[in-house]
């Protein structure tokens, strides 16, 4: 069945998943635009090695990989969905591994 085929995964994406494997699908929705811009580069990144090529990342509707598309083209599939390339462009040097620092919540408290 379908369901056998599928895998969920919880994980923390600011620390190594290269033992993960690889998906034809990665789903990552809703959360990019609630990031900082290297929390962001860096979860990409990683993100980034779980999608085999040719394979697609979905983000949310409104998000982008931005600046910080490294391996995706935009698919006009439907908004936020992104193939994976078969030649990777030239990538920055890894990030340095950090502590993972908690995100603020930007909620609709009054002043």
């Amino acid at each position: 069945s379908l369901r056998s085929k599928i895998t969920f995964i919880d994980h923390n994406l600011l620390t190594d998943i290269s033992d993960l494997g690889t998906y034809q699908i990665v789903l990552f929705r809703g959360h990019l635009n609630q990031i900082t811009a290297p929390a962001k580069a860096r979860i990409l990144r990683s993100l980034g090695t779980l999608v085999s090529t040719n394979g697609y990342l979905m983000l949310g509707c409104d998000e982008t990989p931005g600046d910080t598309n490294f391996w995706f083209d935009p698919v006009p599939i439907a908004p936020g969905c992104f193939k994976k390339r078969e030649k990777k462009a030239e990538v920055p040097a890894p990030l340095p591994k950090t502590a993972v620092v908690p995100v603020e919540h930007q909620g609709s408290g009054s002043t």
